[in-house]
């Protein structure tokens, strides 16, 4: 595959936290080359000396390893991954200089002979190096509290694994070509069994490829399975619905690691049903939550692979899909309208749309569409488990929502979002948001699924040469870079595909699908797009992007 740009790509391998990547300045960080630790944590900033000046370099990266070479003169610096806890590195004729940021109680020990102990309070984690062949040069001064700096110097063959309690013991190891060759043959097995593209897009497949192998963690802390990150840039946890995008584009494929994907969110589900805005390994943030799309995600793997979660996985998964479902209809609707609540943008997925200009809480159609296609999925999940009351029961819920919804927020020619209680609206905005509801599908009257696909391909609205806009360019409240107020996403883009493919209309979801993926062809794999450019933004590498890409390439 083509050379990774690691300003844009992390370099790392499928179950390992260690990342290397050029980071852009950021407070009292230089812009340099670091190695990290996920989630987020610089541990060691590395450049290549002569003596004590610094050389400029290029790279070169894939799956098998990254390649450091001086832009002058001789000598190489490769890094190789035996293992995901394992990263080895070799510096020839040039050395390597690794630096600490400086923290509290940081620290290097020395444990034994050619092995230190490096200790990086910041980072909460640990590495041990090990010196395989050459020199190793250790500079960190204790100050009766903490090291008062950490330098580093390599000429030669080391191995740095990271480890949190107990110090790895000495063992025998492979050569650097063998590692090459292990990260090389466990990619190429990953990307074998993605969704097929057409032929134009086989470069992209491959990045694609290349972020969702490379994205994958091995359970720990809070993941109690693997689980797959939003990236190993900045963006390095989970959401509670990016991760059903991953589920998806793996069902075919993958389809024990897309059941993953699914659940590991729901292994820190609380005891009311909620689950979890985001998880980290150290960290779960509940302030938030995330838009009910599960039974949607799980709906469409099923038709992607229906043997992706067997019976006995299903009767497991059953009771949980229903209690995020109930946590959403007991708790979230405190104007007793049948119509539930957002109390937050975040809630929402969509953190700083244009609907949510008005005074939280907002009752978004989006999220009654979900609602209802949640409880129809529901309806036939326990219908495959021989639950017949429950099975009418989730129907006659659904029903009854899509009643509510359509008399509550459609206003003769779109959806509307409303201040709960208040039923004020915004004066100003286009968001995409009140197009969302075309998840339903044929559940949807059919002059409103008319009016809403004529509102959504009106000519300069939405769909732009890269893609749909999340806020019409047109809108006072567009802005080119503005989140959710405009750019180009991935999710977004998918719900309103699996709409339009419902309802029949084929040429357009088609057309959508294929701008989408031109964008990406052009312009990677991002968090998000300038909706008028096509340039990428914000996070450069990003799983749903490369997930939603996959599933809608492998269509067209």
């Amino acid at each position: 595959m083509k050379s990774l740009c690691l300003r844009s790509v992390s370099f790392s391998m499928a179950g390992s936290t260690l990342v290397v990547r050029i980071t852009p300045p950021w407070k009292e960080r230089p812009e340099g080359l670091y190695l990290q630790m996920v989630p987020k944590r610089d541990f060691l900033q590395l450049t290549l000396r002569r003596g004590d000046r610094p050389v400029e370099f290029d790279h070169v990266a894939g799956p098998a390893g990254l390649v450091l070479k001086p832009r002058k003169g001789r000598g190489k610096v490769e890094f190789a991954f035996e293992s995901p806890t394992t990263l080895r590195v070799r510096a020839a004729g040039i050395a390597l200089h690794m630096e600490m940021p400086p923290a509290a109680w940081d620290q290097v020990l020395a444990r034994g002979r050619d092995r230190w102990q490096i200790n990086h309070f910041g980072a909460r984690d640990q590495l041990l190096l090990s010196r395989l062949s050459g020199k190793v040069r250790v500079d960190a001064p204790w100050n009766g509290m903490r090291a008062e700096h950490v330098k580093i110097t390599v000429a030669g063959e080391i191995a740095l694994e990271t480890f949190t309690t107990t110090a790895p013991a000495d063992h025998a190891r492979p050569t650097l070509g063998q590692c090459r060759q292990r990260a090389q043959k466990s990619f190429d097995s990953f990307l074998a069994r993605l969704p097929a593209v057409p032929p134009r897009y086989r470069a992209t497949r491959e990045l694609a490829g290349y972020i969702l192998w490379s994205a994958i963690v091995a359970p720990q802390g809070h993941y109690r399975r693997p689980a797959m990150l939003m990236s190993k840039n900045s963006m390095s946890s989970v959401w509670s619905w990016d991760h059903c995008f991953n589920a998806m584009a793996l069902a075919g494929s993958h389809p024990a690691l897309a059941l993953d994907q699914m659940l590991v969110m729901f292994d820190q589900q609380d005891k009311d049903g909620a689950l979890p805005d985001c998880m980290a390994t150290d960290s779960i943030v509940w302030n938030f939550c995330k838009p009910p799309i599960h039974g949607w995600a799980l709906r469409r793997m099923l038709e992607i692979n229906p043997r992706v979660i067997s019976r006995r996985q299903l009767a497991a998964f059953y009771p949980q899909l229903a209690a995020w479902t109930n946590w959403w209809l007991r708790t979230r609707d405190d104007d007793g309208d049948g119509i539930c609540q957002y109390h937050h943008g975040n809630d929402s997925g969509w953190d700083n749309a244009t609907c949510f200009a008005v005074d939280m809480p907002v009752e978004g159609p989006d999220l009654a569409a979900f609602l209802v296609t949640q409880m129809d999925t529901l309806s036939e999940l326990a219908r495959r488990l021989g639950r017949g009351a429950d099975a009418k029961r989730w129907q006659r819920r659904a029903d009854r929502m899509l009643r509510d919804m359509i008399r509550h927020c459609w206003r003769g020619d779109r959806f509307a979002a409303m201040q709960s209680g208040a039923h004020r609206m915004p004066e100003k905005g286009d968001s995409l948001i009140p197009f969302a509801p075309l998840i339903l599908g044929r559940r949807l009257p059919p002059g409103i699924a008319r009016t809403l696909v004529n509102g959504l391909f009106e000519p300069d609205r939405f769909l732009t040469a890269h893609g749909l806009a999340t806020e019409s360019p047109k809108s006072p409240l567009y802005e080119p870079d503005g989140y959710w107020r405009g750019p180009i996403w991935a999710p977004s883009t998918h719900i309103i595909y699996d709409g339009l493919r419902q309802l029949g209309e084929h040429d357009r979801a088609l057309e959508v699908a294929r701008r989408f993926c031109e964008t990406c062809r052009t312009s990677g794999l991002p968090e998000n797009f300038d909706a008028l450019t096509g340039a990428p933004l914000r996070d450069k590498a990003y799983t749903w992007t490369a997930s939603v890409f996959l599933l809608l390439a492998h269509d067209l």
